[in-house]
């Protein structure tokens, strides 16, 4: 959880040189209303396949705000005002409500505040058993996956893998067994009394 984080926990990354990996991603800022549209669109689409590729692992946190060096190590911070950061933490948040299937439940994003240094964000991803998810922002439709520190599209049968996996589709297949098992029940019970029909043809024409 956020509140579970503390600024000295943040200023930390930079002073030990902490790597993305699996659970950590830094951006030095997103869709900056000042970028082309073209490039503010591709920032939506990468937001929301990153959102989803570590909702479809393990979870994990996004920090915006927080550059990498040329070894994708935390380097410095790169702040903004409390009201941008609480604009874009909304903003960032309709958009992975809005291109997200299915919603990702306890999904956090909020502005938080490093005294003196100035605003960040912070993204916290909760590992869920509801997968796979799946972005759909434009005319494109991604399965992605976090795979160390780098998203990727999944193949197809990790997809598959994942729905036959998940809590839903335990249900259905449960369900199913329940079914075919009653199913095999009342054919026990129809023979049994197509036999018993039988049997009480043969005594009445004996009379």
């Amino acid at each position: 959880m956020i509140s579970e984080i503390s600024p000295e926990d943040i200023l930390d990354l930079i002073l030990q040189g902490t790597p993305e990996d699996a659970f950590l991603e830094f951006k030095a800022e997103l869709m900056d209303p000042r970028k082309p549209r073209e490039q503010l669109q591709a920032n939506r689409a990468d937001w929301v396949a990153d959102v989803v590729a570590f909702a479809n692992a393990e979870g994990g946190h996004i920090i915006v705000g927080m550059e990498a060096d040329d070894q994708e190590r935390a380097s410095q911070l790169k702040p903004m005002t409390g009201d941008w950061a609480k604009g874009l933490a909304d903003s960032l948040r309709d958009h992975a409500i809005q291109y997200i299937k299915p919603r990702i439940e306890r999904l956090e994003v909020r502005g938080f505040e490093i005294p003196v240094a100035g605003w960040i964000v912070i993204a916290g991803i909760p590992y869920s058993e509801a997968k796979p998810y799946m972005s759909s922002f434009g005319n494109a439709t991604k399965f992605t996956i976090r795979d160390g520190n780098r998203k990727r599209e999944m193949a197809y049968e990790e997809i598959r893998a994942l729905f036959l996996k998940g809590p839903e589709q335990q249900i259905r297949a449960q369900f199913l067994d329940e079914v075919l098992s009653i199913n095999s029940r009342i054919g026990s019970i129809e023979k049994e009394i197509e036999r018993l029909g039988s049997s009480w043809n043969t005594i009445s024409q004996r009379f």
